[in-house]
């Protein structure tokens, strides 16, 4: 089942995105920095849930995969050499039943639903998640929840842990990042950073 907004399936919203990762602002706070904190935080084999175009699946190479409800996203993924499905694609391959991942990602995708809608999506994918793996969600601070029409519901740290054990996941670090929660107010690239883990098989 789909859960995700339907405002982001559409080939506007891929083109947004495509233009705003050309923006200099964008390339500088979404370059290195966000790469090293990417490639240090998402371990192992990653599933990232709501890719988009692709900036996480860059960072993180091959042992990253991609799921995307926008399929004009997913042709743009695929056309820049990712790994990426649409969510009926993936969980129809051979191997989706048995598959797990050491890392599930949320990277700018929660804000766009509802809580009860977050905690359905979440709920699809953690089944695919390796016992004790890492949950990773990644939400806008106050300023760049403004700056985005199509976001629906603000998670701040506490939320975001809530909706770790809404689905049985414990919360591991809560971060403000790259800066300081104040910075958050005007700053539309700060970014609430929340890791859970999943429990592990007794």
């Amino acid at each position: 089942m789909n859960h995700e907004n339907a405002s982001t399936q559409s080939e506007a919203y891929t083109n947004r995105l495509t233009a705003l990762s050309g923006r200099f602002i964008s390339r500088l706070v979404g370059g290195q920095p966000y790469r090293w904190k990417i490639r240090r935080i998402a371990n192992g084999n990653v599933l990232e849930v709501g890719c988009g175009i692709g900036r996480n699946l860059n960072f993180l190479g091959s042992r990253a995969v991609g799921v995307d409800h926008n399929l004009m996203s997913i042709k743009v993924c695929r056309e820049r050499g990712f790994t990426a499905y649409t969510p009926d694609e993936f969980l129809a391959l051979p191997d989706t039943a048995n598959r797990k991942f050491d890392t599930l990602l949320f990277s700018h995708v929660i804000e766009h639903l509802t809580f009860a809608d977050a905690r359905a999506l979440l709920h699809t994918y953690v089944e695919h998640l390796s016992p004790g793996g890492k949950l990773i969600m990644i939400c806008p601070q106050k300023r760049g929840f403004a700056s985005d029409s199509t976001h629906v519901t603000y998670f701040d740290l506490d939320t975001l842990a809530q909706l770790a054990a809404s689905i049985h996941c414990s919360e591991l670090s809560r971060k403000s990042f790259p800066f300081p929660a104040v910075f958050g107010r005007w700053f539309t690239y700060n970014e609430w950073v929340h890791i859970s883990v999943s429990p592990t098989l007794n």
